[in-house]
């Protein structure tokens, strides 16, 4: 099994952990006491690190206004709070303006080449990609379900431009915790990959990270690992060293382990 390094979790594993968390101290300890507040600050760096720019911001938000009006708070509470909101305001405001100019393209692209061109396609992935990584997965499924339909009909099933959209729409279906459909499209996305692109392409290997991801949500933590696992050792293999796929890899493996109880380093 291949060996992952320590305490390296998935960022939004760390999200959950710490919303958790925050849920824990609001039940039992109210929403304006200062160990919420720090929990709500824990939370709020989380999606800051997963880049989910608009649910750090209003948490962050209402957290410093929770801590201005609480007695007694220490002051570096609030101080904390209000520099996560400034970094989600500058954060969030430069990927509006990236994702704003994305719609443009993808719209002007639509309209000259129409949805089954490949230029338009591929608008279509870049468009979907941003919005999944704000938080704005629910905006993203009319863009990438319409994507995925009309690649299908313009490049048949087995095309890498056809299986590439299905991978976007399921990031999608994960974003809006349609784990079950997201699981069933990884699946048959990772069989088509498997056997028409082979089973070392690093297209097929996104998709079984994808799968992996969707078993890991549906609380199947032992075929995770193993898919994973089995991931990681292959991107190892065909991709260059410090590749951004084999350290998402190491991240979801380290995060199975993490839920099954499991050193990362056997």
């Amino acid at each position: 099994m291949a060996v992952v390094p320590e305490g390296d979790l998935d960022p939004g594993f760390i999200c959950k952990i710490n919303k958790d968390a925050l849920a824990r101290c609001r039940r039992e300890r109210g929403s304006d006491d200062p160990r919420t507040l720090g929990a709500a600050n824990g939370l709020a760096a989380a999606l800051l690190a997963d880049t989910k720019w608009e649910a750090a911001r209003d948490l962050a938000r209402d957290t410093l206004r929770r801590g201005q009006r609480a007695v007694g708070l220490d002051q570096t509470v609030t101080d904390a709070s209000a520099d996560l909101l400034a970094k989600a305001d500058a954060g969030y405001e430069e990927a509006m303006l990236s994702l704003n100019g994305q719609l443009m393209v993808y719209r002007l692209s639509r309209a000259s080449r129409g949805d089954g061109d490949a230029v338009t396609v591929v608008a279509a992935f870049e468009l979907v990609r941003m919005m999944v990584e704000i938080g704005e997965a629910s905006a993203a499924f009319i863009y990438s379900h319409r994507n995925l339909k009309q690649t299908r009909r313009a490049f048949g099933e087995d095309e890498i431009i056809t299986l590439d959209a299905a991978a976007s729409h399921i990031t999608v279906l994960s974003g809006i915790s349609r784990h079950s459909s997201a699981r069933r499209l990884a699946e048959e996305t990772l069989a088509r990959g498997n056997r028409v692109l082979g089973v070392d392409e690093p297209a097929t290997l996104v998709y079984a990270y994808l799968l992996a991801a969707e078993l890991r949500a549906l609380g199947d933590h032992g075929a995770a690992r193993a898919l994973d696992s089995d991931t990681l050792d292959r991107r190892r293999r065909v991709l260059e060293p410090g590749d951004p796929d084999i350290r998402k890899s190491e991240r979801a493996l380290a995060t199975d382990l993490h839920l099954l109880g499991q050193s990362p380093n056997p």
